[in-house]
């Protein structure tokens, strides 16, 4: 990440900023929050959503016209968007979180975008002890539908 205001167009620690940095669900608790951290150390943010807003274009994360329109001219996609519960069931889970991710990456590919961030959930991994050390390595156990898509 940028260590001052107006580094946000330079390589930093891997993440490729030359043009704008793609955050999907950007409507969102977390994607709210990242547009703004972000754009406050003068990162050059877009954002996609269901809910439009400031710098967040209107945009179904199944669409793939609208998906790759958001991430035209960006270097970089953090991808937050999607169900975060299992109350709307499998098929509206399957559709945003498994379908969509999918379409996020296909627009990315189309684009040229060169790097795609993926938030996932400690719902991938099921319960654990308290203290737990969490890595890569760590295996998967959802728990639920929403941990497995």
């Amino acid at each position: 990440m940028p260590g001052a205001a107006g580094e946000g167009n330079r390589t930093n620690e891997g993440l490729l900023t030359t043009s704008a940095v793609l955050v999907t669900g950007a409507s969102g608790r977390i994607g709210s929050l990242l547009m703004r951290g972000l754009a406050n150390l003068g990162w050059t943010m877009k954002g996609c959503d269901v809910v439009a807003g400031p710098n967040v274009m209107a945009a179904d994360i199944t669409d793939l016209a609208a998906v790759s329109m958001a991430a035209r001219g960006c270097r970089s996609i953090i991808h937050l968007a999607g169900t975060p519960n299992a109350k709307p069931g499998w098929e509206t889970i399957n559709r945003l979180n498994i379908h969509g991710t999918r379409t996020v990456l296909e627009a990315a590919r189309r684009e040229g975008v060169t790097q795609v961030i993926y938030a996932s959930s400690i719902h991938t991994v099921g319960a654990l002890p308290s203290g737990t050390p969490l890595g890569p390595d760590l295996p998967s156990a959802p728990s639920g539908i929403y941990g497995a898509s």
